[in-house]
């Protein structure tokens, strides 16, 4: 079973990008097959970032997400 997406607290570390967060989380990510994350705890200046694996990464910074359910 994989998931469709994961809401986390902390933003994984992406310093390339310069992008602050915590470099195991995005570690876990990469190994991982490709979803959507959603964060917030750190400020980025952008708000969405696409890792090699196919994973997005949505940053929250005072945004609000609205998730709702899709039935085709």
């Amino acid at each position: 079973m994989f998931t469709d997406c994961l809401l986390l607290h902390q933003s994984p570390g992406i310093p390339e990008l310069g992008l602050m967060g915590e470099p195991l989380i995005r570690q876990a990510l990469e190994a991982g097959p490709e979803t959507v994350v959603f964060c917030g705890h750190t400020h980025w200046d952008t708000s969405l970032v696409q890792l090699e694996n196919g994973t997005q990464i949505v940053n929250a910074d005072s945004k609000l997400f609205i998730l709702t359910r899709y039935i085709s």
